[in-house]
């Protein structure tokens, strides 16, 4: 190894001698421009090019680096920045102006995000870039970056700080942190000996006289790094675009790219979460960006309309509520009523105490509906001739207008229950009755009492074979969102009808439910819903007599990252029914969550966090015996840059005894899975993230969400309870 090193000390000695004796000699020999051509193919099988640079050492020393010849273009690091001021935290604006250190170029002049302090560069390896930082108050202070010379990523985060030293002036603070492949991080310091501190009078080192001198001189990597840049600036404005052209599945594509670079942009998130909920494509990941973007009171009032919709959908009843009501102190009278908020407030109150008791249901069969004829979905055995649509002489004059198929069930033919429009202006469909008189006519339509029928649609209704239980579909009395399906029964054919009863989750759902027909037995029926991706499907069900009993189960949430994350959003699904039994966020300090979920089921699991595509997978809880806290971990981790989730259950009450998250500290924020001596290096400060302060007015809402838990827990209201 030494013979090694003093032959490629004496190479060096040789061709500085060389290029010595050539600068001293030149103005003596005839100038000549000498064309080298080197052939492709030759180039190609040149395994390494050698070059010697000091840039790594501090002394001096030179270092012999060994290149591998490529004539692909050069791979760029997206730099995902975020800007602050020590001591004003709530000023994140900021100017970066970056220059090419080598040539004078400027790369281009970057504000930061007033509402985050974050920013967006792109820049190239092996390549020193020139820093200006201005903001208002603290002048303009310049440093030099260096992207490393050998990567294996394209994602660095950096931070950009100003703060005042002891002499109060402002001092520069870049930090930059390079994430590989394998999820390690090194820190990179800049290049201290360069800073310099200037006031805004005076001229900047590299103005822009000097870019214009150099216009014509720009390197490649320059402009394809410009050329980059150019593509991000132009994103916001084409999301934008594409969304008001209600091309939401073009602009939910480019928000979610620009989300990657600025996770907390209010208005990117307020655009973002509304295209996912218009487009039903993840509910729970549109809750998270709509609530980032409500933060910011430049954001639309209407963002809580949206998180109110977006959690009635996701079952997420009380947060619904507290959304719509601000919704509510925000907007006009006239936008409230046109919104239907206050239907949808009901809706959600009604819901917490229907879901609390779910029905135990299996399902036998799903297949997409026949959506112009509802009745050619149902065995011929159930209809029977005891449901069918009306003729001309029971429509109103309402109902021969709008030509609608509108349904009419008997039994016997003594009595017809049908729906109709009646004679109402603006219209809305309700139950009515004609009896079949002695002289063997029908007699005039009649409505069902009030009790049934509500301000609300009533539709779809079903008299069994004996005629004394009626079940119809309606969006009025304590319907959880939708049409449900509710039932009254009576004594016989001279009695009232008692008050019409909700049939429970998971018959019913925030969706339309409609036209419930049991069989002969009672111990099966058949129903049609849109819950899934809004399509209507048949589907057939077993109704189980048995009551379900539930468990606990407390668990812990992370990421195998080189900084963990402890946020996530869990959504779980019985399997056998395919709906949701719930919907739990993760202490986002923790990464603790509680689940209460029926005992003696498989659930099929989706967890989503920041930069994981959703995760899914599975687990069983057994048949509860006796009572003790079940205990889960999830863990989200890439491993050759494929994703994928760890789910662990611990469900007997040995396995459950030996783990404990009660020592998780929330300030603990370790990098995970690296040994790297560079990683082990980082300051703690550096990715030590600060425990946020609350607010009066946060602390306020803190110990109303306490005295809500608490009301709901005494009320035995456990699911609501525990979000």
């Amino acid at each position: 190894m030494k013979n090694i090193f003093l032959k490629l000390k004496y190479l060096l000695l040789f061709e500085l001698f060389c290029v010595n004796y050539l600068a001293q000699t030149k103005d003596t020999l005839v100038p000549k421009t000498v064309e080298i051509k080197e052939e492709v193919n030759v180039v190609k099988k040149r395994k390494y090019i050698y070059s010697v640079s000091n840039r790594f050492n501090d002394d001096e020393k030179y270092d012999v680096f060994k290149f591998t010849p490529s004539f692909q273009i050069p791979a760029l690091t997206v730099i995902r920045g975020h800007f602050e001021i020590v001591g004003s935290e709530k000023n994140k604006s900021a100017k970066i102006s970056v220059y090419n250190a080598s040539n004078n170029v400027l790369i281009g002049i970057y504000n930061t995000n007033a509402y985050t302090g974050s920013y967006l560069l792109i820049l190239s390896p092996n390549v020193k870039y020139l820093f200006k930082v201005e903001s208002s108050g603290y002048g303009s202070i310049q440093e030099i970056v260096e992207v490393p010379l050998k990567i294996d990523y394209e994602i660095c985060q950096q931070t950009i700080k100003i703060k005042l030293n002891e002499k109060n002036k402002p001092t520069l603070i870049i930090n930059n942190f390079f994430a590989d492949e394998n999820e390690k991080v090194f820190y990179l310091k800049t290049v201290v000996d360069t800073v310099k501190s200037t006031d805004d009078n005076i001229t900047f080192m590299y103005n822009e006289s000097t870019n214009k001198q150099n216009s014509n001189g720009y390197s490649s990597i320059d402009e394809l790094v410009k050329k980059q840049l150019e593509e991000e600036k132009k994103k916001p404005e084409e999301a934008l675009k594409a969304f008001k052209n209600n091309e939401l599945e073009k602009a939910l594509s480019i928000y979610a790219s620009i989300l990657k670079n600025d996770p907390g942009e209010p208005f990117v998130n307020y655009y973002y979460g509304i295209c996912l909920l218009k487009l039903e494509k993840n509910k729970a990941l549109a809750i998270n960006s709509l609530k980032i973007a409500s933060a910011f009171k430049d954001v639309p009032n209407d963002v809580f309309l949206y998180i109110g919709k977006a959690c009635h959908l996701s079952y997420l009843f009380q947060d619904a509520i507290v959304a719509l009501e601000e919704y509510k102190k925000k907007a006009k009278a006239s936008e409230v009523d046109a919104y239907g908020v206050n239907q949808l407030i009901q809706y959600s109150k009604n819901g917490s105490l229907i879901m609390n008791d779910p029905a135990n249901i299996e399902i036998i069969k799903r297949t997409v509906m026949n959506t112009t004829d509802v009745l050619l979905n149902y065995n011929p055995d159930l209809i029977n001739e005891k449901v069918k649509y009306k003729t001309d002489f029971f429509n109103s004059s309402v109902d021969k207008k709008r030509q609608e198929k509108l349904i009419v069930t008997t039994n016997n033919a003594r009595e017809y229950f049908h729906v109709t429009y009646g004679d109402r202006e603006p219209p809305n469909t309700d139950i009515y009755k004609n009896v079949l008189l002695p002289n063997g006519t029908l007699g005039p339509s009649q409505p069902l009492s009030a009790e049934i029928n509500t301000p609300y649609d009533e539709n779809y209704p079903y008299l069994s074979q004996d005629g004394n239980t009626l079940y119809f579909s309606s969006k009025g009395l304590n319907s959880i969102g939708g049409y449900d399906i509710f039932k009254c029964t009576r004594r016989d054919s001279l009695a009232g009808w008692s008050r019409p009863q909700n049939m429970g989750y998971p018959i019913n759902s925030v969706y339309d439910d409609i036209l419930f027909i049991p069989d002969a037995t009672n111990k099966s029926a058949s129903y049609c819903t849109n819950r899934r991706n809004n399509t209507y499907e048949y589907t057939q069900i077993k109704l189980v007599e048995h009551s379900l009993s539930s468990s606990i189960i407390k668990g812990s949430f992370s990421t195998r990252d080189s900084i963990p994350k402890k946020e996530a959003f869990i959504t779980v699904y019985n399997s056998n029914t395919g709906e949701i039994a719930g919907v739990y966020k993760t202490n986002p300090a923790t990464g603790l969550y509680l689940m209460i979920l029926p005992s003696g089921t498989k659930y099929d699991v989706s967890v989503e966090s920041e930069n994981y595509t959703e995760q899914l997978s599975s687990f069983e809880i057994p048949e509860k015996k006796v009572d003790f806290e079940l205990k889960q971990t999830i863990v989200l981790q890439t491993i050759a840059k494929q994703k994928s989730i760890k789910l662990t259950s611990y469900f007997t009450e040995a396995e459950a005894a030996k783990i404990s998250f009660d020592n998780i500290n929330p300030k603990e924020n370790n990098v995970a899975g690296s040994k790297d001596k560079q990683a082990d290096a980082i300051p703690k400060k550096a990715i030590k993230p600060k425990k946020a302060r609350r607010t009066a007015e946060e602390s306020q809402k803190d110990a109303a969400d306490l005295k809500t838990a608490l009301s709901l827990y005494n009320q035995s209201i456990y699911q609501e309870a525990a979000l």
